[in-house]
């Protein structure tokens, strides 16, 4: 049975008085999927879309854009948002993705921060991606807690965080194996980004404060200094992949 580590409570009450907003040009992640995804009328869903914010990048690509989350803003709320900025808006449902029964494929399937709140990752990531039309890519972000920077600094200021993560899921030759051996070739994967540290609110010891108040007050020195990605310390882990073949269950 695939167990999803966080109670959807969590996200409701984190989601509640959310504000909708665009991801700034500045942003890594939306810097690489720029780089690396063309521009297209074709469809591209987004599995755990709400914000909406990274879906939105897809729409100034010239995708019609389409979702899938649990939390109950999504189908009017975030499909609303999208659509009042001028972007093709197709299909929003509030479903479990382990429920969803695509009755298509896409040109672009895409997650940020999904596939590491399962215990079975793999079946998650196997099952986005194949709802990847031929031709189609697939886009799959998590974040980094597994490097050694990361995972200290995240284990010890952020650990209610860190253990709403599968922290075996990040690791992306683990993907590239899954995906090469159905049909896509890879176009991109590795860490993204240079040294970064963000933390979710938790209670904290004075000594946890202390550090963190030190982490924070360097972190931009650091994030000038330590610029190049490394698995070490980058703080997101991604891969962009191209279905070459449909895929077959063999």
């Amino acid at each position: 049975m695939n167990k999803n580590l966080v109670n959807q409570d969590y996200w409701d009450n984190n989601y509640q008085d959310l504000t909708f907003f665009k991801v700034p040009d500045e942003s890594v992640i939306k810097q690489w999927v720029n780089k690396y995804i063309p521009d297209s009328d074709g469809d591209c869903i987004e599995i755990g879309t709400f914000p909406g914010g990274y879906l939105e990048m897809f729409g100034q690509k010239g995708y019609r854009l389409n979702g899938i989350d649990l939390t109950p803003r999504v189908k009017e709320e975030e499909a609303g948002w999208l659509k009042s900025l001028g972007h093709k808006v197709g299909e929003f449902e509030q479903i479990d993705f382990l429920k969803f029964k695509p009755n298509r494929k896409y040109q672009v399937v895409c997650s940020f921060g999904f596939i590491e709140h399962f215990s079975d990752y793999l079946g998650i990531l196997k099952k986005q991606a194949d709802m990847v039309t031929t031709g189609g890519y697939l886009v799959v972000e998590v974040p980094n807690f597994r490097g050694f920077v990361q995972r200290f600094l995240h284990s010890f200021l952020d650990r209610e965080n860190y253990e709403r993560h599968n922290i075996k899921s990040m690791k992306t030759s683990e993907w590239v194996e899954l995906l090469e051996a159905s049909g896509f070739e890879i176009v991109t994967q590795g860490p993204l980004g240079g040294f970064d540290f963000w933390h979710d609110k938790q209670e904290r010891t004075a000594r946890q404060e202390k550090y963190l108040g030190k982490v924070m007050k360097k972190l931009p020195k650091w994030k000038v200094r330590y610029r190049r990605p490394t698995n070490l310390y980058s703080p997101y882990l991604g891969v962009i992949a191209r279905r070459k073949t449909p895929f077959i269950d063999k």
